[in-house]
């Protein structure tokens, strides 16, 4: 049923973008306001002033912290040109269960055109790519492409447990 998912979410960030053009490394779509305070990015319904997910904006920030807290983390690396970026920034991290569920991970947000280092370690090559991560920076899993918000939150409830492993 995931890769079904995965298949029909790929098919729809292709139909949307036209293909979206990818460089090397892939690329990371970026939140429409500048940072509120160092490591972390408004999104679209903190805006609103809504509950939001906290973001950070630097790998190392994120790393530190997961390190500190024991937390995992959930790594979207992104373009601010990738239209399937702001899908998700939009449709899915604003819903109140991808919200809920993204408490239990350090969330960060890494623009590819920005830090193509960190793109590059984790093998990034197309955009939006969401990869779940332990405490130390170690991958469990990763998905490509645009997910439904119950798909978002099936994803990073399936890889908690794993994630939290030593």
């Amino acid at each position: 049923m995931q890769r079904i998912l995965i298949i029909i979410g790929t098919l729809t960030v292709l139909s949307l973008c036209g293909g979206c053009p990818q460089t090397e490394p892939q690329r990371a779509a970026v939140l429409p306001a500048p940072p509120t305070q160092e490591g972390s990015t408004p999104t679209p319904a903190q805006i609103a002033g809504g509950a939001s997910i906290q973001w950070l904006d630097s790998m190392d920030a994120a790393l530190a912290e997961a390190k500190r807290t024991k937390k995992p983390l959930m790594v979207d690396f992104y373009a601010t040109w990738c239209g399937p970026c702001k899908v998700l920034d939009e449709q899915v991290y604003t819903e109140k269960s991808v919200i809920e569920q993204a408490q239990h991970w350090i969330a960060v947000k890494v623009d590819v055109d920005k830090d193509q280092k960190t793109a590059v370690k984790y093998g990034i090559n197309s955009m939006p790519t969401i990869v779940l991560m332990k405490p130390d920076g170690t991958v469990v899993q990763w998905v490509s492409g645009v997910l439904q918000p119950a798909g978002m939150v099936e994803f990073m409830q399936s890889s908690l447990d794993k994630a939290r492993a030593g």
